[in-house]
């Protein structure tokens, strides 16, 4: 297993199952003085990353030894006890991913792809899909590559393999797998017609993913097909080959936002109150779910997401056209402050 800029190396006939105790220490550094000497073999600018952490938590950029002085601690107190590695920084990189669905049988089904790259603080604002910033060719690269890493830990269940991307040189280097359903999983399931916790379910059930219909519909073969054609299915479906099968084309595109409670004129500082309205209606191509509704509020130590909206379009351009009308009609009023009409400029 290569990894860029290290001097750790595992034997090539162990399995990816467990990497021995003694290897991934010596991955990850435990003081000041260890990430500052890291730093200098990586090079700067580099990132101080805490593996336990996410949403934001957890994740620093350094330019210089001073910096890593300053902010070392800082993760460490954010993410306790949790290991941590020093990376390289990837700049001008987009944020990719790929949907994997695994049953027990070790079958792994790609269901298209998503770019997250809009984020603030490291974590995700506008998620979307499929890709469009690379070539159809790296999309597939992306997925096989998923697959191959579920396939190596004997992956079951729904999970996400994200990757940096970069514009530049068409490059891309694995970021992690997430062992879990993740809260934009609605973009994938608008593009592949696939309702992921239902198939989560199946999965659970010990049923492999060749019997389940909306999967067989997704690559285009016979018994596909909607929620009431199981008992047809499971009767007249017969295995095929995950590695060679081609999937359908995405239909569509599909754009997420996040709704925060944050007040992009005051940068982006949390704000929490009461909430005296809010309300939105749900179209058949925007869909929006929250956290609050009228009367309620937000207290000062909640996340500051509270809600998130979908919208589909034939086109991206579309999709983005049909997402900034969704926006324009929700009202939120109170004490809160939103980023809903900075997102809609952005948009």
């Amino acid at each position: 297993l290569p990894w860029s800029g290290s001097h750790v190396k595992i034997p090539p006939d162990s399995s990816l199952v467990t990497i021995p105790e003694e290897i991934y220490r010596q991955a990850c550094v435990y003081t000041t003085e260890e990430a500052i000497a890291s730093c200098q073999v990586v090079g700067y600018p580099a990132m101080i990353k805490a593996s336990w952490g996410g949403g934001g938590k957890g994740i620093r950029k350094v330019h210089n030894a001073d910096e890593v002085r300053a902010l070392f601690k800082q993760v460490q107190g954010e993410v306790p006890g949790s290991p941590i590695f020093i990376m390289k920084v990837a700049s001008q990189s987009r944020h990719l991913e790929v949907q994997l669905l695994c049953d027990q049988y070790g079958n792994v089904s790609a269901l298209h792809s998503r770019d997250c790259s809009v984020q603030r603080r490291h974590q995700k604002i506008i998620e979307e899909g499929p890709i469009t910033v690379a070539p159809q060719e790296t999309i597939k690269k992306l997925e096989q590559a998923g697959r191959r890493l579920a396939k190596s830990v004997n992956y079951v269940g729904a999970a996400t393999v994200e990757y940096l991307y970069s514009m530049d040189t068409g490059e891309y280097y694995f970021l992690e797998l997430n062992p879990r359903l993740q809260v934009e999983h609605p973009v994938t399931e608008w593009i592949a017609e696939i309702n992921l916790p239902a198939a989560q379910v199946a999965v659970g059930m010990g049923i492999p993913l060749w019997q389940i219909p909306g999967i067989r519909r997704f690559y285009g073969i016979e018994h596909g097909g909607g929620y009431d054609s199981w008992r047809k299915t499971s009767v007249l479906a017969s295995p095929f080959d995950f590695d060679k099968a081609e999937s359908i084309r995405p239909k569509g595109h599909c754009v997420a936002v996040r709704v925060t409670s944050e007040d992009p004129d005051d940068g982006f500082k949390p704000t929490s109150g009461k909430v005296q309205e809010l309300s939105f209606k749900s179209k058949p191509n925007v869909w929006a779910y929250f956290s609050v509704k009228a009367g309620g509020g937000i207290h000062e130590f909640s996340d500051s997401q509270f809600g998130h909206v979908f919208a589909f379009g034939e086109s991206r351009a579309l999709a983005i056209a049909n997402m900034v009308l969704g926006l324009k009609e929700i009202q939120i009023r109170g004490e809160i402050r939103t980023n809903v009409d900075y997102t809609i400029d952005l948009l």
